[in-house]
């Protein structure tokens, strides 16, 4: 029979240095996390010493403003799809990798698609065919005017 037990001894060793691996990385995050804490609350004091006119919104509500406001990929379908023509998903994949708006790890056709279904759920846009896209009103909301709806106290 096998003594098998400097293999076990080896393996717990093994896991002892992974935990202290991890410990530290806990450790670092742990720190992170306060410092952006500590500069979070900062910058809301800053704010609402320069900004005393505007009403103090409810953490639900500022986050979900954030989402409702136009995205990065939100704001370069408005763009794309501003010059009136339609645009194949194929052709909005391939203008946003000419200008990197993804990195190499992202899936461009989920997050294009995902944009385009809000957008065509906003009325914003329609569906020419399959796979091909337009923008349904000239008065549309732009990158550059695009505005969330007041959400206050509807979270």
């Amino acid at each position: 029979m096998r003594d098998i037990r400097r293999d076990l001894m080896d393996r717990l060793e093994e896991i002892s240095n992974r935990r202290k691996q991890l410990v530290e990385e806990l450790e670092i995050l742990n720190e992170r996390e306060a410092i952006n804490r500590a500069f979070l609350s900062e910058e809301e004091r800053r704010w609402r010493a320069s900004e005393p006119s505007l009403p103090s919104r409810p953490k639900e509500s500022r986050l979900r403003i954030k989402l409702v406001t136009g995205t990065p990929v939100r704001n370069f379908i408005l763009e794309m799809l501003g010059d009136g023509s339609p645009w194949s998903i194929e052709r909005l994949k391939a203008a946003a990798e000419e200008r990197a708006l993804f990195k190499p790890e992202q899936k461009p056709g989920w997050a294009l698609q995902g944009a385009l279904m809000s957008l065509k759920k906003g009325q914003i846009i329609e569906t020419v065919e399959y796979g091909v896209w337009k923008l349904v009103k000239k008065d549309a909301p732009s990158a550059e005017t695009d505005e969330a709806p007041d959400i206050e106290g509807s979270a």
